[in-house]
């Protein structure tokens, strides 16, 4: 099959209170203009919307005038009415919560902007508000697998490209291993979390692994077999947990 490199797996805005019918509307609404600017996702995904969309199941939007709305408008009105994940992560501040005071220090002092002569407090300004990852919680929600700083995409979206690791497939089947490529609501992905768990344990009951492999730092010596194991499992528990915390995914290839 088509593999695509690439694939991250990311979090979008929760409803804020009272939004929920109208989040859930414009998230199916971004999924279908989405579909329709893409044109290569696996060729499984392509088939199974393209029939939902015939049964009826997927609805097109702006059906008054028979066009899609356009893809980045749709996101805005979605951020509009949607909680952030890095308020999920609880995440500080900079410029707002002082715990995020040392890190804003440490930050101008490796930054560029004190070798050009910026100033502490003009540094302090331009970044006020921005969300530290760095010294968020521990969590579910910040994967194994991420792209790293500097990327793209930001520090709590999966890493897809982990799913490429020989034999992942083969454990999951074409059908579940495809489900990764498509744009996931809360309820799906609790439901994908448990599917790949049961994967999971499968795989693990197969190959008599019993070392607590979500244990591992990087770097750590690991089998073939654990290492696809705590690919599978460190998904399941992301998808677990925004899920549970009521964020839609969105698969970014």
């Amino acid at each position: 099959m088509e593999v695509l490199m690439g694939l991250d797996l990311i979090p979008l805005g929760k409803p804020k209170l009272g939004y929920e019918e109208e989040h859930a509307r414009l998230f199916e609404a971004l999924k279908e203009a989405a579909f329709f600017d893409i044109p290569s996702p696996p060729f499984f995904v392509r088939l199974k919307q393209r029939v939902e969309v015939l049964l009826g199941r997927r609805v097109r939007s702006d059906v008054s005038t028979g066009r899609l709305a356009d893809g980045p408008i749709l996101l805005r009105q979605l951020e509009d009415i949607s909680v952030s994940p890095y308020d999920t992560l609880c995440c500080p501040r900079a410029g707002i919560d002082p715990v995020a005071d040392p890190w804003l220090r440490s930050a101008y002092d490796e930054s560029n902007a004190k070798r050009e002569g910026k100033s502490f407090e003009q540094f302090r300004q331009d970044i006020h508000g921005e969300y530290v990852l760095a010294l968020a919680p521990p969590s579910p929600g910040l994967p194994h697998y991420a792209s790293g700083p500097g990327q793209y995409v930001e520090g709590y979206a999966f890493r897809g490209k982990a799913l490429t690791l020989e034999g992942i497939e083969d454990i999951l089947g074409l059908e579940l291993y495809n489900k990764a490529w498509m744009h996931l609501s809360p309820q799906e992905l609790v439901e994908y979390s448990d599917e790949l768990e049961e994967a999971a344990l499968r795989h693990a009951q197969e190959h008599d692994i019993s070392r607590d492999v979500m244990a591992l730092e990087a770097g750590d010596d690991c089998s073939h077999e654990e290492e696809q194991l705590l690919i599978l499992l460190s998904l399941a528990r992301w998808c677990r947990y925004w899920g549970e915390n009521g964020h839609p995914v969105w698969s970014d290839y």
